[in-house]
């Protein structure tokens, strides 16, 4: 064997056959088609986790917000509202906080209302030292019988009786209150369901 037939034939052992050199360019084609895939997963995720990220710092605001805005006494949420509304629109407001300093500092028109702050409570005046004199009660003698038109209760044998404890014995009975009758008229009297037969 010549050496161009020595040459030939290596060249032909690392030659990659058809059929392997198409199934590795599938594999790898897969392999790209795939990393796009969960490329564009990944920047739906970062997107999503940008929205929420931007949700949670506006929760955390308005709640520092509200936070700040009760702690002056402001607790209806609609004024609160209007309250960072007027925040939002003002010019070079810095932070809320120092806004809001400013503002109890020296309050729009529309603010000062929501934004005062409780007064300090007023100092206590000195007793009077001279005691007035008490000046007796005059009683008066109570016109006419206070106990007139009160009646004697109704008694009772103390059991109370309840619609259904008196149909269950009106059934019993033939439709007739039968030998309780008298303790249920008076029951019923006693707390003014009936007039009693006086």
């Amino acid at each position: 064997m010549s050496e161009e037939q020595q040459e030939e034939s290596k060249a032909a052992a690392n030659m990659v056959p058809s059929y392997r050199l198409k199934e590795e360019a599938d594999k790898r084609r897969e392999a790209e088609a795939q990393q796009t895939a969960l490329a564009e997963q990944l920047k739906a995720l970062q997107a999503e986790l940008t929205k929420a990220t931007e949700a949670m710092e506006s929760i955390k605001t308005g709640h520092n917000q509200d936070m700040t805005l009760m702690g002056l006494g402001v607790t209806d949420p609609e004024i609160r509202e209007f309250v960072r509304s007027r925040f939002s629109k003002a010019d070079d407001a810095g932070s809320f906080d120092e806004w809001i300093e400013n503002q109890k500092a020296k309050p729009s028109p529309l603010l000062a209302p929501f934004l005062k702050t409780a007064a300090p409570p007023p100092e206590a005046k000195p007793a009077e030292t001279e005691a007035k004199p008490v000046e007796p009660e005059t009683k008066t003698a109570p016109i006419g019988n206070p106990n007139a038109g009160a009646n004697q209760p109704a008694s009772t044998n103390g059991k109370t009786w309840a619609r259904d404890h008196i149909k269950a014995v009106m059934a019993q009975n033939g439709g007739r209150l039968g030998a309780n009758k008298d303790a249920i008229l008076k029951a019923l009297a006693a707390e003014g369901l009936i007039k009693s037969r006086a």
